[in-house]
């Protein structure tokens, strides 16, 4: 079941993100990726826990990477504004911050 605006051309967004983190020697976040095509497609929703798994992926992939910026790409792949995003997943400036400071990193001032 695709709900949210989560068709076709969402997924083969979604599959074209995956054979990219492929190319990119990052099996692991393909599958994520993929998996997460399954949920939709099986009609499980995307959690909050699954959200903030991939913050991990994101700063791994860009350090420097602000938490406005992670929530525009995250949200961008789920069809949501920032604004849509942040409401919707209320603990993400925590989870950030909590993963940049796990991953060593310093936190940089948000991004507008």
């Amino acid at each position: 079941m695709l709900d949210d605006g989560h068709g076709k051309q969402f997924l083969s967004r979604m599959e074209r993100a995956a054979v990219r983190a492929e190319q990119l020697s990052r099996s692991d976040l393909a599958k994520q990726i993929r998996d997460e095509i399954q949920k939709y497609l099986n009609g499980e929703p995307i959690t909050a826990a699954d959200i903030y798994e991939r913050i991990d992926d994101v700063i791994a992939g860009d350090p420097a990477v602000t938490d406005m910026q992670v929530a525009d790409l995250l949200g961008d792949q789920y069809g949501l504004t920032r604004k849509e995003f942040l409401a919707k997943f209320k603990r993400f400036p925590e989870e950030f911050a909590k993963q940049q400071r796990e991953a060593g990193l310093s936190s940089p001032a948000n991004e507008s």
